[in-house]
């Protein structure tokens, strides 16, 4: 009698332990980071935050067990918050500045990264504005301060001034891997505004230079990209084209820059499986495509206009 009363005993406490153990499998799978699974925050550059948020609606709604914070913030401080382990992952519109690069070379470390689409940095004006075409050396010479518009263009009434959106923007950064010179000039030739409204408010008064991004102001009936005519990396004359998208994607506007979401570990976890998402699934290129950005695995039918 007491050896049944002690084999059931046995038969309970063995049942608890295994309900206990299924439990803690599940409760285990259930907070498992995955590729369609876990909690991450991504940072983002704050020059194509909306784009990437207007895509997270379909995200969300692939996978429901994944949940990603989005924040805006510029570039460098993206970066810094990277470099800092306080994120795996940011999406940011631009490579690696030089300290950057040195800093990761020097801890020989490096960071994943997945290219999702691309954007143009152009320079815009108002409509208005009395030229609304530049060559790659009269562009040069404005900004390194050799001359001045007003020289090849007798009819601007005064000298423009480049407007900036922010010293730790991803514009500038890209502005200055197109135009080292910039770093020294520009506090002779530009202004740092913060606000991307602001630059738009300054200039639509006709007299200044905004820098930025197409898919920021491609869509405002009040402001144009200015043309630029250059010679590319083989020596061929590229004539100055209308600023589309189209032309980025062919390599016939200069100043093509990348989205790249940048991840801190080389394994496909949440921030892996968020990336590889926004950069093929075809819903969410049709939404970067609408926002103004160009997505990198999408297939493109160009018609040339006459």
């Amino acid at each position: 009698m007491m050896k049944t009363y002690h084999r059931f005993i046995l038969q309970i406490v063995l049942s608890i332990l295994l309900i206990s153990c299924e439990s803690n499998d599940k409760q285990s799978d259930s907070t498992m980071e995955s590729p369609l699974r876990g909690s991450d925050t991504v940072y983002c550059d704050e020059s194509i935050f909306t784009c990437i948020n207007n895509s997270m609606p379909i995200y969300q709604k692939a996978f429901p067990d994944a949940h990603i914070t989005l924040f805006s913030k510029n570039a460098r401080s993206s970066m810094a918050e990277l470099f800092s382990e306080k994120t795996k992952s940011i999406i940011v519109a631009r490579n690696y500045l030089s300290d950057e690069d040195s800093l990761l070379k020097q801890s020989g470390n490096s960071f994943q990264k997945i290219h999702i689409a691309n954007d143009g940095l152009v320079f815009f004006v108002s409509k208005e504005f009395p030229i609304d075409t530049l060559n790659i050396n009269q562009l040069t010479e404005y900004i390194s301060g050799k001359n001045r518009l007003s020289f090849y263009f007798p009819k601007l009434n005064s000298e423009p001034l480049l407007l900036i959106p922010g010293a730790q923007s991803s514009e500038y950064a890209n502005s200055i891997s197109f135009f080292p010179q910039l770093s020294k000039t520009a506090k002779d030739i530009a202004k740092f505004i913060d606000s991307k409204d602001s630059i738009v408010f300054e200039v639509l008064k006709g007299k200044s230079i905004g820098l930025g991004y197409l898919s920021y102001i491609q869509k405002n009936p009040l402001l144009k990209s200015l043309r630029i005519g250059y010679i590319d990396s083989l020596g061929n004359r590229i004539p100055p084209q209308i600023v589309h998208q189209g032309f980025i994607i062919q390599k016939k506007y200069p100043f093509g820059i990348p989205i790249i979401a940048y991840l801190r570990e080389k394994r496909q976890n949440l921030p892996w499986g968020f990336a590889t998402f926004m950069e093929k699934d075809p819903n969410i290129q049709k939404v970067l495509l609408d926002c103004g950005l160009i997505p990198v695995f999408a297939k493109y039918n160009l018609i040339q206009e006459d």
